[in-house]
């Protein structure tokens, strides 16, 4: 690891790369956060977009209880609940499947009205070895364009929708009994730039996932300019790259970050549960 960022007081705090990402020690993930506490995490999130919480080891109430720290919890349509409640949904990949959800960049419903702004992601079952979670920097991938493309992006507006999960869940018999196959379809058009006022950045907001083409853009037209903002924001500079181990909890901005999870695990089970906070209206970036 990095050395210690010296800045934060009441918790270690200690980056996992250069671009994004860090460790946070000296936390009770099963109280109430001291107020002195939680404005040094708040300040961590907002400097590094993703925190990892080693050996909290808490049950899926207090993960609950946990994340409603953080905001108001989201009722999750697009996976299946865990028990009778839609604030925790689990994800799944058995040992008989070849593929996994999430494997691909993305972000987390970008295609709704106000997109979830935190993600919360706790291991029940780990595969032996693998099943990594990278994520990118999508505020720093913008800043690395040239003026021209920023520009050109700021004017731009994207349409989003969720036709990626509605079709799992109904033609893809890999994924049946983990995405719900009633949902309907959803389609909303978002800034392609999006202003953090948290720390004054502007950031990328494209998904692989959910992101068909640039409104009043044909399709075709739009492919060659995400396909290569697909490609440049994955490029490990702006990249990092988490080991998940039993008893971690995960906190990252889905906002401002695109993740994916690593299919490096074949015949073994990974069994994660996941919280989704409420978002906001985004900002276009001026």
């Amino acid at each position: 690891m990095d050395p210690i960022d010296i800045n934060f007081k009441t918790v270690r705090v200690t980056p996992n790369s250069g671009a994004l990402g860090a460790w946070v020690e000296g936390i009770d993930g099963k109280s109430t956060f001291p107020p002195d506490t939680f404005r040094e995490l708040h300040r961590a999130f907002i400097r590094y977009k993703v925190l990892f919480f080693p050996d909290q080891h808490l049950s899926s109430q207090e993960f609950l209880v946990f994340a409603r720290q953080w905001g108001s919890v989201q009722q999750n349509p697009y996976f299946q609940p865990l028990g009778n409640s839609s604030e925790i949904t689990e994800i799944i990949k058995r040992p008989e499947d070849s593929r996994n959800i999430g494997r691909s960049w993305h972000m987390d419903f970008g295609f709704d009205e106000k997109p979830t702004n935190i993600n919360l992601l706790m291991p029940r079952k780990l595969p032996r070895r693998g099943g990594d979670t990278l994520f990118c920097d999508l505020s720093k991938a913008f800043k690395a364009l040239s003026p021209g493309l920023q520009q050109t992006l700021k004017a731009l507006k994207v349409v989003n929708s969720n036709r990626d999960i509605v079709h799992a869940a109904r033609y893809e018999k890999e994924f049946n009994g983990r995405l719900p196959q009633n949902n309907i379809e959803v389609r909303n058009i978002h800034p392609a730039v999006i202003h953090n006022p948290d720390n004054g950045e502007d950031s990328l907001f494209i998904s692989a996932t959910a992101t068909e083409r640039f409104d009043q853009w044909t399709a075709e037209e739009s492919k060659p300019l995400l396909d290569y903002l697909y490609a440049h924001v994955a490029r490990p500079d702006f990249c990092c790259r988490f080991s998940w181990e039993e008893g971690m909890v995960g906190v990252w901005s889905n906002l401002y970050t695109l993740h994916y999870a690593v299919n490096d695990y074949p015949d073994e089970e990974r069994i994660m549960q996941r919280i989704a906070l409420t978002g906001e209206r985004l900002i276009a970036a001026g």
